[in-house]
């Protein structure tokens, strides 16, 4: 049920009393009286007055500016210089007719600050309200300000965030085969993204595995840690295998592998002639052969586990977002997640962040087996014990 105002709250109480002196009292003047006070506070914005809020512009004009680099990026996630270069790829992909409408128009460099800044911080930090009081805004500006850049962000999306072309993976096979993994172009894991509360609407559906709200989002990256694909929209309780089950790679493999290429993914995904899984310990003990592959695999894995690391650790909003779920907090969700992602992938070419900055480390906990089956089970395990046999070859 959607929260009400005070103003709401008051106006149904109204309603109920007019009604009430009708039809119990038969009082019409008492009644018209209250319908009087409903057309006063109808006509007003607030049912009481309200209070200038304190602003300073002190710490954006004073402070920021002369903070060194080390504290400038703590605060706006990027260096000085980086912070210039996003200036210039994001102008001129606003809504325009966004800027038209609006009566106060700040600089893009106060938005694209004040978005930076709330998208890397956490908690009761990355709150609209303390924001505001730091930049000296209102927090509805704070609120447009973020919105306005992510837009910005997700026009440039398809951009920053593109599968590897022909040259591209052959470059990247090339590169995984001097790390002992031939053919091999990145590496599959799902996370989530928890909620500060629990959702308005149909809270078990994103009740998780891990004991709180969230929504789920996975990435597909390469050994450089640069997110290739990207994928979300599902509640916690879905399965990493299901989310990946539905998407356009494991739909439609042909459109993104040459013959031979395969990503790397945990047991919780399922194997298939593009998608090489360990060997799962189900009855019994694995061989030497099957434990082997598995800590090997395994060992690369680990950049898919460290690219997500460190996107939560830039961007530390993504640890608990701050945004009530309901049909359009969903959607707001998803919108901010994916421009957190290109930010990501923008800022490793230029001010990478490393397993030396703020990095989020994640239980890996193995879930439950989904038995879903992508292809020719048989041609996976096939390909599979083949790959076994080469990589232990080659080591």
């Amino acid at each position: 049920m959607p929260l009400k105002t005070s103003k709401q709250e008051l106006m149904e109480f109204l309603e109920l009393l007019g009604c009430s002196e009708i039809f119990f009292f038969d009082n019409v003047q008492s009644a018209l009286e209250v319908l009087e006070t409903m057309a006063f506070f109808e006509a007003s914005r607030y049912i009481e007055d309200r209070k200038a809020v304190p602003k300073s512009v002190h710490w954006l004009e004073n402070v920021l500016p002369q903070l060194n680099e080390k504290r400038f990026r703590a605060q706006l996630r990027v260096n000085k210089a980086t912070f210039l270069d996003l200036l210039e790829i994001i102008k001129g992909k606003l809504n325009h007719r966004t800027i038209a409408q609006s009566n106060h128009q700040e600089p893009l460099e106060l938005q694209l600050a004040v978005a930076l800044n709330q998208l890397g911080t956490y908690g009761n930090a990355s709150s609209s309200e303390n924001i505001a009081t730091k930049f000296g805004l209102s927090h509805g500006f704070v609120n447009n300000y973020t919105n306005r850049i992510i837009e910005g962000l997700l026009a440039i999306s398809d951009d920053w965030i593109r599968w590897p072309n022909e040259d591209e993976r052959r470059r990247i096979s090339n590169e995984m085969f001097q790390n002992g993994l031939p053919k091999c172009v990145g590496f599959v894991d799902g996370s989530h993204a928890p909620f500060f509360k629990a959702p308005m609407e149909d809270k078990e559906t994103y009740w998780s595995r891990k004991k709180e709200y969230s929504l789920q989002f996975q990435i597909i990256c390469d050994p450089n840690r640069i997110i290739r694909h990207f994928y979300t929209g599902y509640p916690g309780s879905v399965h990493d295998a299901k989310v990946f089950a539905a998407c356009d790679i494991a739909k439609n493999p042909n459109h993104f592998f040459s013959p031979g290429e395969y990503i790397i993914g945990d047991s919780a995904y399922p194997k298939s002639e593009t998608v090489v899984v360990p060997y799962k310990r189900r009855q019994g003990q694995l061989t030497q052969t099957q434990r082997a592959f598995k800590k090997y695999i395994s060992s690369h894995r680990i950049a898919v586990e460290h690219t997500i690391g460190l996107l939560k650790g830039r961007f530390q909003s993504l640890k608990q977002i701050r945004i009530q779920i309901d049909r359009n907090g969903h959607v707001k969700c998803c919108r901010w997640i994916k421009a957190c992602v290109v930010l990501h992938n923008i800022l490793m070419h230029r001010d990478p962040w490393t397993e030396n900055d703020e990095m989020v480390v994640e239980a890996d906990d193995e879930q439950d087996d989904e038995n879903l089956e992508l292809g020719n089970a048989i041609t996976a395990e096939a390909k599979r014990t083949a790959l076994c046999e080469i990589i232990l070859a080659m080591k």
